[in-house]
């Protein structure tokens, strides 16, 4: 393993971002990741019955094909806006245009957020763990038999959940498009690593042909001044929909799934949850919109999974509170839940 320790160390990320890996890495876990992730993800998603002379190739392929891999986080954004539906908002959503505006054309958060990230929300998507399959499992089936989960298709059709959330049918066409637009028959090729296509393939063409898509990697950093002095929370957010006083906040999961059972459960949608739903409430704080119906939206080629973020944080602070023997939930310093 001593080629791959090496361009570990090459690549100099945090500690604690390689910990983590490494601590998924023994255990067997098959992590994916696109673009814009960092030599480090894409070598621990090798599984670990591969040898190194095969991992080495996975590797070598991959930055082929995605020559960004490696980059420092703080300096992959690659924020686009669609300016026709942005300029197209009315006078409520001033915050949110000025904020696309401005980060836009910078392409990168503010030298001091950089500097004092205390911790990124794509990370999140990680704490829901160390907990029994079996109990996720119950916990996740509840949900969705209480329709606090809404499921849409391609063609819009949905679970009986949207007797609760009321969506509009314009609401639910937009949803259904973003499943639309994952599927591969649109794309000349797919990620070996999941079977579809990348964000770096998906995204655009969400910006591209839904015209309610207002933004792609959109940044946000949001701090609390309690927990020491400038501490930020940061992030990426794949996609802003709008669709009049509706804001989706959508995170794109090619290597998850919403079938679940009690062996995959870690592969679930509802993995995703503490972290979009963590994208959904910094963006009610950074861009203004206390006033809108927010919602967070997991989805893939398979549906897209619709869910209210400050209930469903509230739900994972309670379940891991009552289930994790040592429960790490760090959206809490920034969300008063």
């Amino acid at each position: 393993m001593s080629q791959l320790s090496n361009k570990l160390s090459d690549a100099n990320l945090e500690r604690d971002r390689i910990k983590f890996l490494s601590a998924k890495f023994q255990e067997g876990h098959l992590i994916t990741k696109e673009s814009r992730d960092t030599i480090e993800d894409l070598i621990f998603s090798c599984n670990p019955s591969e040898n190194r002379i095969l991992a080495e190739q996975r590797l070598t392929e991959y930055k082929k094909r995605y020559p960004n891999v490696g980059r420092a986080w703080s300096q992959r954004s690659e924020m686009e806006i669609n300016e026709d539906a942005i300029n197209a908002l009315d006078s409520s959503y001033s915050s949110l245009v000025g904020h696309f505006m401005k980060y836009a054309t910078e392409q990168d958060f503010p030298l001091n957020v950089r500097m004092n990230t205390l911790h990124r929300i794509s990370d999140f998507s990680y704490k829901f763990s160390h907990v029994a399959s079996s109990s996720k499992f119950q916990l996740i089936s509840n949900w969705l038999q209480q329709n606090k989960i809404l499921t849409v298709g391609t063609q819009g059709t949905t679970n009986k959940a949207n007797k609760n959330f009321k969506f509009s049918n314009n609401v639910i066409t937009a949803i259904s498009q973003l499943v639309e637009s994952a599927q591969n028959k649109h794309f000349t090729s797919v990620s070996y690593l999941h079977g579809s296509p990348g964000h770096e393939q998906v995204l655009p063409k969400i910006l591209n042909d839904i015209s309610e898509a207002i933004g792609i990697e959109v940044l946000l950093f949001i701090r609390n001044p309690n927990i020491g002095g400038n501490k930020y929370l940061t992030g990426h957010v794949d996609v802003i929909l709008v669709i009049g006083d509706t804001v989706l906040i959508v995170d794109y999961k090619p290597d998850m799934t919403p079938r679940f059972s009690t062996t995959k459960i870690y592969d679930n949608f509802a993995r995703s949850f503490p972290q979009v739903s963590s994208y959904a409430l910094a963006a009610i704080d950074q861009l203004g919109l206390q006033n809108k119906k927010v919602y967070s939206v997991t989805f893939n080629k398979e549906a897209a999974w619709v869910y209210e973020p400050e209930f469903m944080l509230k739900e994972m602070n309670d379940f891991m509170l009552a289930n994790a023997q040592n429960p790490d939930l760090p959206w809490n310093l920034y969300f008063d839940l």
